[in-house]
């Protein structure tokens, strides 16, 4: 069949070089052996600040050359560089992208990239979380793992922060270094919850023995975050010699307690079921304990009262691997309950000095002796940590006689009540109540304040209350500064004897040394610390909002910058919001409002829609003290028509 030959049709010769891909251009040069083309976006995973959004474009698993792929996301925040990519000769594309400053961290985003190939529109999208927090200090945090981790796993805790803020909703990845390759971390990454806190969970596999590091890291407002390396025992290997050992009972008079250990290998082994039986006498709560991270277990055995003494069995018996062990002892067992128990506290002086004294006291059933016993000593009605007793609880000898020392903390003076405690059987029996005084008189009290660089409007206050170099806890401090106005102006001492406080400077106060003073009340008498600190509080006389508009904006935006002083002074942190008068108006600013540096420096970037072309009017406020403070109105040339009403090789 021959063609016929069609005639030339005049029209606007346009002078654009055009290379001829090697594999062929859709719609041009078809590739014809090309019948399945996919396009693949590179998982990301995260963005902060800027990063690199890639992929490739495949046709039956072989590259294509020259494909115009065409970008786009979710969030306005994220800007491409450039949003329509070609492809190179490998099939690949790529462009930068960032992040508009002072944007907080925002999960699911989703980026979009499309192609047309052979006449089939292809498309691809993947989830990224993106932020640029402004973040001068990130701190991350990966909290110690208690080893050696066995089969189970182990949870892994930590904390990220920014600038002392908890930064929620970020994404924190794992880094292991393991010999064998056979430990995994799940969630990997973890999401950090509103308090900075995240968790994940370490998985073994089984047959792995070995030292593994693990690393958490993160990306925040731009910068590459670290957590200390931490280094675990892990262990998860079958057990080839189970063992089980109960611990020898000399005597079970009503009521002892039986333990043991379960070892495999020599290791302990953690939450493993023990059965203990044994003389029908014995009675055991629980009669299956769990055995704890130490391999350890424990039951309370009892005897019914009135049971004469006589020999008995124990058994504790364990299936560790499918293997089970067990082993067994005897022991004397019985209970003749005690009918008048009797327990004495003697304390020698109605006043016991910094030295301390003894206390003394007897434990007795029906007037016979009652030895080993544990004898707990009380402290009622006290100040906490006035006086410190050791040992408690104090053991009775062969003559039911105990023990122990009571010394009073440095600094107190005041009246304590004590009293002895024990158990016997399932009796629990009491002394009587002494009350005495304690006087251990401080002997050199001090304060020590903090160093405070300075105090612009408002800060903190802080130092420690010692007494013979000990802290002192529960003391008030009272401050006080002639131009200083501290909230509250009486605190008390921690447990570590610190103390702390708001300080605020009244407005228009210029800048100067100012003094302050702590002070305390030992056994009537005041103790006094002075410090210096350099403080003031200047308010804005005049607040000048610098903005800096574009006359003309394109298809591919704007920046929008300016400034903000206070009396020629930059100031940080401040919100920049940005009105456009035209209500039709349907493009973007982001961010909105954005944030000013330390240098009083902000910018955002306007983005129009397609097919606009209008005038517009921006202007820049702040709100400042209450009042707001706008810029005059500044007009803005938009056109970002599409298609151009002219063919150009390259669009703006």
């Amino acid at each position: 069949m021959v063609r016929k030959k069609k005639k030339p049709i005049l029209g606007k010769v346009i002078d654009c070089k055009i290379d001829l891909p090697p594999r062929g251009c859709p719609g041009i040069f078809p590739f014809e052996g090309c019948t399945n083309p996919i396009i693949q976006l590179d998982q990301k995973g995260m963005i902060s600040c800027e990063g690199i959004i890639s992929g490739r474009v495949l046709c039956d698993y072989q590259p294509l050359q020259g494909v115009t792929v065409t970008l786009s996301s979710s969030f306005t925040g994220l800007v491409f560089d450039n949003e329509t990519p070609v492809t190179d000769s490998t099939g690949r594309f790529s462009t930068r992208v960032t992040v508009a400053p002072g944007t907080s961290i925002i999960p699911n985003v989703i980026v979009t990239a499309t192609a047309m190939v052979i006449g089939k529109t292809i498309k691809d999208s993947i989830s990224v979380r993106v932020d640029c927090i402004k973040c001068k200090h990130p701190e991350l945090m990966l909290d110690p793992i208690k080893e050696p981790v066995g089969c189970k796993g182990a949870k892994l805790s930590g904390r990220l922060l920014c600038d002392g803020r908890a930064i929620g909703n970020a994404a924190i990845s794992f880094i292991i270094e393991s010999p064998s390759k056979r430990i995994v971390i799940t969630p990997n990454p973890a999401i950090t919850q509103s308090d900075g806190k995240f968790t994940a969970t370490l998985v073994l596999f089984p047959d792995v023995k070995e030292t593994i590091t693990i690393t958490a890291i993160t990306k925040l407002g731009g910068k590459k975050v670290t957590s200390e390396t931490r280094e675990v025992k892990v262990r998860c290997v079958k057990c080839e010699n189970p063992d089980i050992k109960v611990t020898n009972l000399k005597k079970i008079d009503c009521r002892a307690i039986v333990s043991g250990k379960v070892t495999c290998d020599g290791v302990p082994q953690a939450n493993v079921p023990v059965t203990l039986t044994g003389s029908p006498i014995l009675k055991y709560k629980p009669p299956v304990p769990v055995t704890n991270e130490k391999g350890e277990f424990s039951a309370v055995v009892k005897v019914k009262n009135g049971t004469k003494f006589q020999s008995a069995f124990y058994k504790a018996e364990a299936k560790v691997d499918g293997k089970t062990v067990s082993d067994t002892d005897r022991v004397i067992a019985g209970c003749n309950k005690c009918e008048k128990p009797k327990l004495t506290l003697e304390v020698p002086c109605e006043v016991i000095p910094c030295k301390g004294t003894k206390l003394t006291g007897q434990l007795t059933c029906d007037g016979t002796p009652i030895r080993h016993a544990a004898i707990k000593i009380a402290i009622i009605d006290s100040s906490p940590g006035a006086v410190e007793v050791n040992p408690n609880p104090a053991r009775t000898n062969e003559h039911g006689e105990y023990e122990t020392m009571i010394t009073p903390v440095s600094g107190k003076s005041e009246d304590i009540s004590i009293q002895a405690t024990t158990i016997f059987g399932d009796t629990v029996i009491k002394s009587m109540i002494k009350t005495v005084k304690i006087h251990c008189q401080c002997k050199e009290p001090t304060i020590e304040l903090d160093h405070i660089k300075e105090i612009d409007c408002c800060g903190k206050v802080s130092g420690k209350v010692c007494c013979d170099k000990k802290p002192l806890h529960d003391v008030k401090v009272k401050l006080s500064s002639p131009t200083l106005h501290f909230d509250p102006h009486v605190v008390s001492t921690d447990e570590h004897g610190r103390f702390t406080s708001d300080a605020k400077v009244p407005p228009n106060t210029p800048f100067k040394d100012v003094i302050y003073s702590a002070s305390i009340v030992i056994e009537d008498e005041e103790i006094v610390e002075k410090a210096f600190v350099y403080a003031g509080c200047r308010k804005c006389s005049e607040v000048k909002l610098i903005f800096k508009v574009p006359p003309y904006v394109g298809c591919k935006g704007a920046r929008l910058t300016g400034r903000v002083l206070c009396d020629s002074r930059p100031l940080e942190d401040i919100k920049v919001h940005f009105e456009v008068k035209e209500e039709h108006y349907k493009g973007v600013i982001a961010p909105n409002p954005a944030i000013t540096d330390e240098e009083g420096n902000y910018s955002a970037k306007i983005i129009s829609e397609y097919g606009m072309h209008d005038r517009i009017s921006i202007q820049a406020y702040v709100v400042m003290d209450g009042k707001k403070i706008s810029t005059k109105p500044y007009e803005v040339h938009i056109k970002c028509v599409c298609p151009p009403e002219e063919c150009s090789c390259e669009y703006d």
